[in-house]
Order: C-alpha cells, then sequence, then structure tokens
C-alpha cells in the first residue's frame, strides 16, 4: 500500500504539472478570457508534497533523477505565480527544491529576490527555511550556462545580505530579539559564507 501511495503522488505531481502548463501555454496564446491556471498555493503545495513524499521513501538514483526533473519542470508555474506567493509559499518552493536537489536558475533566482522584497512580512522560520534552502542550492551545479547563473548568484548574495540586515535590525530593536539570536545562530551556520561576501 505504501508503494501503491508513492507511485499514484509522483503521478498526480506529474499530472498536475502537465495540466497546469498546458494551462498557462493556452491561456497566454488566448485573446478570449483566460482559462484558469494553477493557483501559488497550488503550486508550492504541490512541490512540498513532493519534498515529503520522496522523505517518506529510500529512492534509487534513478527516481531522485524523476523528482528532481519533475521539480524542474514546474518551473515556469513558479515564475508565472510568484508575484501572488506568500512568504510561507516561497520559502516551501525553496525549501522543496532543496530537498529535491532541484536546482534551476531562473525559477531560484527569482524566489530569491520575490522573497527579498517580503521579508518585513515573513517568519522567522520561513526565512530560515529560505536561507537553507538557497544555500543548499547553490552549493548545486547550475542548470544554465554563463550569464543566467551568474543572475541567480548575484539573487543568492541579495537575498542573503537583505536577511543578513533584516535580522540585526530585528535584534537591534527587539522584535522577536531573542528568537532572532536563536534561530540566526543556528540556521546562518548552514549557509556559506561565500555567497555573503561583499
Amino acid at each position: 500500500k505504501q508503494e501503491e501511495a508513492y507511485r499514484f503522488g509522483l503521478e498526480a505531481a506529474e499530472v498536475f504539472t502537465a495540466q497546469a502548463t498546458a494551462a498557462s501555454s493556452s491561456a497566454a496564446r488566448s485573446t478570449s478570457e483566460p482559462a484558469p491556471r494553477a493557483s501559488a498555493q497550488a503550486v508550492a503545495n504541490v512541490l512540498w508534497a513532493l519534498a515529503k513524499l520522496k522523505d517518506h521513501k529510500a529512492t534509487t538514483p534513478a527516481e531522485d533523477q524523476r523528482f528532481a526533473d519533475l521539480a524542474r519542470r514546474m518551473s515556469p508555474l513558479v515564475i508565472n505565480t510568484l508575484l501572488e506567493a506568500t512568504p510561507q509559499g516561497i520559502s516551501n518552493i525553496m525549501w522543496a527544491c532543496a530537498k529535491l536537489d532541484a536546482r534551476e536558475d531562473q525559477m531560484l533566482g527569482s524566489c530569491c529576490h520575490r522573497l527579498a522584497a517580503c521579508l518585513e512580512a515573513a517568519d522567522m522560520q520561513h526565512i530560515a527555511n529560505g536561507c537553507w534552502a538557497t544555500a543548499r542550492l547553490m552549493a548545486l551545479a547550475p542548470s544554465s550556462d554563463g550569464f543566467t547563473a551568474l543572475e541567480t548568484e548575484q539573487a543568492a548574495k541579495t537575498l542573503l545580505r537583505a536577511v543578513a540586515k533584516h535580522l540585526h535590525e530585528r535584534v537591534q530593536t527587539g522584535v522577536d530579539g531573542r528568537f532572532s539570536r536563536k534561530l540566526m545562530l543556528r540556521r546562518w551556520a548552514g549557509c556559506s559564507t561565500k555567497h555573503v561576501s561583499m
């Protein structure tokens, strides 16, 4: 039963990705009333579910690749709905991609920029998850060459610098002070310092 549930979950995610991508492409081409498309919440939920699904099963290298490829195929859906995403949704997307070892440079760069823009609305856990995911994904090989990879690295540096400034200000002003220090010390240690060098 567990194996059946695993296969069903993965196949359902593949069907969702294919249908949502097709609907998005159709809406972009249509001059009439736009077709329904996947919401930011739905996209984040599917990626999060994929990561949890992989966590609950010992996977083969071929299965790992299937998970990563599926997450990367969701990049256009993520980018198209990112402005509607909450800080929690953005951090969940980044966390899921990191757990799936799925680095897609345009998606990662877009998520970094978007999370950096909404730090004031983000909970500490969302910020911590985003930083951890950024460091883990940046340690993987780029999905693209040249300018896009450089843009992604710059976006990652921008996010981590913005987080460092944001946490410092919260500690200095006493907003979540004790919790900020605790979380900053525990989670920041997992972020590669090369991505925050000035």
